[in-house]
């Protein structure tokens, strides 16, 4: 809401702005509470085989609320937003988060992202990423492993339908899947925390 109060010139609007965008945007989900076409899919198959958290810029009222309209909710342990300490994307802060609280390094964490800033923010995370949209940019090909015009892609399921299952699953240990994400090891870019 801010940026968008600054950009009409009414600084002073933000905060009722942002009130305004987000009722609007539950509404919109209340309406028609479907997810990318293959997330159900693969949200599915994939925590059965790691914990999974979610990563985001926006609320987590409003990333729970989303969640819990299409059904998936209950697969993610953490939702991960910015507050306090955390800053948004394209910072690695809400990735670096998620990871340390789902008890792993990163090295085998998968991000699955749609936005430039995003993409950015998992990579300084050091995490594998899985760019997801129609038309990617240069940028969001260049800082993707693996780039899939949707979630029902064959070769993301394929990957994602052959990995173990997990032998611990919410206990707060790690899990380290065995089989590489698509797209092989991380790049060593000087912009990837280790």
């Amino acid at each position: 809401g801010a940026l968008m109060a600054e950009v009409i010139g009414r600084p002073a609007c933000a905060e009722e702005l942002a009130e305004q965008l987000l009722a609007a945007y539950r509404a919109l989900v209340a309406r028609d509470p479907s997810p990318m076409s293959g997330a159900r899919e693969l949200v599915t198959v994939l925590s059965r085989t790691a914990p999974l958290a979610v990563a985001s810029n926006c609320p987590a009222d409003l990333v729970e609320f989303s969640l819990e309209s299409v059904g998936l909710l209950h697969h993610f342990e953490h939702v991960v937003v910015p507050e306090g300490p955390i800053r948004p994307k394209p910072y690695p802060d809400t990735y670096a988060e998620a990871v340390r609280r789902l008890g792993s390094n990163g090295e085998n964490a998968l991000a699955v992202e749609d936005s430039v800033n995003g993409l950015r923010a998992a990579k300084r995370a050091g995490l594998r990423v899985v760019g997801v949209g129609a038309r990617p940019s240069p940028d969001a090909l260049d800082l993707s492993s693996l780039w899939v015009r949707d979630l029902e892609d064959p070769e993301l399921m394929a990957w994602a339908n052959g990995l173990p299952p997990a032998t611990r699953r919410r206990s707060g240990a790690a899990f380290e899947p065995s089989v590489p994400p698509p797209g092989g090891p991380p790049d060593t870019d000087a912009d990837v925390l280790r």
